[in-house]
C-alpha cells in the first residue's frame, strides 16, 4: 500500500479576530475542483498532487472569496501557512461598539447608455458594482506601538486597514481596537461626538479626512472619508469614477 504525501497545507484565519475562520467554508483547486481536507487542527490540506502551481479556491459565508497561489512540492517538508480571510459586509462577529466603514463601490453609468434613455430609472439601477476591490486606508499618527488588531505597522507610526468589495461591490471596512491617540472630540457638539483621527494635524477637517487607496483590476485611486463617529457602522458609499483624485 503506497503512502500518502501531503502536498499542500495551510491555516485559514479570521482577519478581524485573528482566530480560526468561522462558517461554512469549502476550499478547491481552481484547475480540477477537487476539495481539500481539513484536519483535527483546522489545517486545509491537500495531497497526492503532481508537482506544480496551483490557484486554490476560498467561498465562506462570512469571508470575501479569495484565491491563493500555491506551489506543490513531491518531495520536502510542507509548512502550513497561515492566510487571512477578510470579513464580507454580512460578517455577524464585529464586536458591539466596533467602528466600521460600510458601503458599495460601484461606477455610475451614463444614462444615455441604457436601453430606454427616455424611461425614467431609480438611481440604483445606475450604479455598476465594483465586484472584489481592494481597499485600503493609510490612518493614524502618533505612538501606537501598544496596538493589537487587524492593522499592520507600515513605517514610523503609519497604519493600514485593508478590506476588499464583494461580489455586489460592499465591503465592510474595520479599524480594530481605538486608543485615544486616534480619537478627536467635538466639543461643539451637544452629543459630544468622537471622531476618528486622520494623520494631518492643520485643522479639524484634516484631522479627520481618512485617505484611502482603491484597487481594482491594477488601476489605483485615491480618495478620501471624514467624519467616521468611533462606536457606530459609518455608511460611505464611493464611485469609482468621480469621486477619485
Amino acid at each position: 500500500m503506497s503512502e500518502t504525501a501531503l502536498s499542500i497545507a495551510f491555516y485559514l484565519r479570521d482577519g478581524y479576530s485573528k482566530s480560526q475562520a468561522k462558517g461554512n467554508i469549502q476550499v478547491s483547486l481552481r484547475s480540477s475542483g477537487k476539495t481539500a481536507m481539513l484536519n483535527p487542527s483546522g489545517c486545509y490540506t491537500f495531497v497526492d498532487l503532481p508537482e506544480g502551481k496551483y490557484v486554490v479556491k476560498i467561498e465562506s459565508e462570512f469571508y470575501i472569496y479569495d484565491e491563493i497561489e500555491y506551489e506543490a512540492y513531491t518531495e520536502g517538508a510542507v509548512s502550513g501557512e497561515v492566510f487571512d480571510l477578510i470579513p464580507a459586509p454580512n460578517y455577524p462577529f464585529f464586536s458591539a461598539g466596533e467602528t466600521l466603514v460600510r458601503g458599495m463601490l460601484y461606477k455610475l453609468k451614463d444614462p444615455k447608455d441604457l436601453k430606454d434613455p427616455k424611461d425614467p430609472k431609480d438611481p440604483k439601477d445606475l450604479k455598476d458594482p465594483v465586484p472584489y476591490a481592494d481597499i485600503y486606508s493609510s490612518v493614524f499618527t502618533g505612538d501606537l506601538r501598544r496596538r493589537k488588531g487587524p492593522i499592520s505597522n507600515e513605517g514610523d507610526f503609519t497604519y493600514y486597514a485593508a478590506s476588499k468589495t464583494d461580489s455586489r461591490g460592499e465591503f465592510a471596512l474595520f479599524f480594530g481596537p481605538i486608543v485615544n491617540d486616534m480619537i478627536i472630540s467635538e466639543d461643539l457638539d451637544p452629543r459630544r461626538v468622537y471622531l476618528l483621527k486622520g494623520p494631518e494635524e492643520s485643522s479639524l477637517n484634516d484631522k479627520t479626512e481618512i485617505p484611502l487607496l482603491v484597487e481594482n483590476r491594477s488601476i489605483m485611486k485615491k480618495t478620501s472619508i471624514n467624519r467616521i463617529e468611533l462606536g457606530f457602522s459609518n455608511t460611505r458609499n464611493l464611485d469609482f469614477n468621480s469621486s477619485f483624485a
